[in-house]
Order: structure tokens, then C-alpha cells, then sequence
């Protein structure tokens, strides 16, 4: 998979495997999902004193879901232009993400993330494992997921920076070499902490 920024600032991703496409286009409704668990990964406690904590939640959710669900939004409409690329290296597409929509995208990449890892139920340790390997045919999925959007995000931060960018998403399945942050801390050890938020 290829990502190549124009002068305009727009991002053109090209060869993207057919089974990442499907789990970008999951990223809208893992955004607006309703799982408790999902809701808590993206809107996490922040006062300790359970009053302080419902006066924040009434002043924040209604501005919150407004900003969650116009991230959805630009990332489906964005997705509406996805296409099949009929002489690409087999089953693949293309996507053009442009430069006004990076940041709400970007957001929205982290946001499924979070939504995901909260709805599957997978812990710390699991986390550090490799797809295939949880013995849960849904958990791995989700995990594979995980790590496929914290890369593409990963990738569209450093394409800003270089200009193109050969990503390896369609060989990371059972891959356990690459730089280990699967936690998308950010701070490459990819233990200890949760997705970042």
C-alpha cells in the first residue's frame, strides 16, 4: 500500500487491501457505536467525585457526540469515494483523503481504536500478542484491526513529513516485527499502556 501527499496537501492511498478497506469502512459505526464499552474508551471518567463527574458529562456529551458524529461523517464521505483499482496488484483500492479532512480523519482513526479495543474486551497482554493467537476468532479480528488502524493513522502523520510512504499493512498479518507500539502509545514498547486516547 502506497500513501503520496500532492502539493495540494491531499493524501492518495493506493493498493490498499481489500480486507483493510472493509475495517475503514467500519470506522464510522465504531465511532457512533453504543456499547457502554465503546462509550467509555471514548469519553473516559475524568473526575474522581461522582457529582463533579455527572456536571461535566451534562456541559460535555451534547458537544462530544456532535464532534464524534462529524468525524463519521467526513470519514464516510470520504469512504464514498473509495474504488476498486482494476490494474492494481490484485484486489485493491484506492482512497483519496484530502487535506481539509486529514485532522478530522486522523481523529477519527484514533476514536475507532478506542471504540474497538473498549467493545472487544481485550487486555494489556493480549494486546502484545499476534492475530491468531487468542484462540477467539472475533478477538483476533479485532485485534488485527487494531493494529491496522494504528498503523494507517501512524502512516498518514508520517507521510506529512516525507511525501510518499510504502506501508506494509497487507503484510502485517502474524508479522511480530514491527516496531512493537501496537498500543499507539507512541512510545514504541507497546507495553503498559492502553490505546492512546
Amino acid at each position: 500500500m502506497r500513501l503520496v501527499m500532492d502539493e495540494n496537501g491531499d493524501v492518495h492511498v493506493t493498493g490498499m487491501p481489500l480486507l483493510f478497506a472493509d475495517t475503514l469502512g467500519r470506522v464510522p459505526a465504531l465511532l457512533e457505536s453504543e456499547d457502554p464499552r465503546a462509550r467509555e474508551r471514548l469519553a473516559p471518567r475524568t473526575f474522581e467525585d461522582d457529582e463533579e463527574e455527572a456536571q461535566w458529562r451534562r456541559l460535555s456529551t451534547p458537544d462530544l457526540l456532535h464532534l464524534i458524529a462529524s468525524r463519521a461523517e467526513t470519514v464516510r464521505s470520504d469512504l464514498a469515494a473509495l474504488r476498486w483499482e482494476p490494474d492494481g496488484p490484485g484486489d485493491t483500492f484506492a482512497l483519496t483523503i484530502p487535506a481539509a479532512h486529514r485532522p478530522a480523519f486522523e481523529a477519527a482513526l484514533n476514536g475507532a481504536v478506542q471504540s474497538l479495543y473498549g467493545s472487544s474486551g481485550l487486555s494489556q497482554e493480549e494486546l502484545q500478542r499476534n492475530p491468531g493467537e487468542l484462540g477467539d476468532l472475533d478477538r483476533d479480528i479485532a485485534l488485527l484491526r487494531i493494529r491496522w488502524l494504528t498503523a494507517f493513522l501512524g502512516d498518514l502523520l508520517m507521510v506529512q513529513e516525507r511525501g510518499m510512504l510504502d506501508d506494509t499493512i497487507d503484510e502485517m498479518e502474524g508479522d511480530d516485527t514491527d516496531d512493537g507500539d501496537i498500543d499507539g502509545d507512541g512510545d514504541g514498547d507497546g507495553d503498559d499502556d492502553e490505546p492512546r486516547a
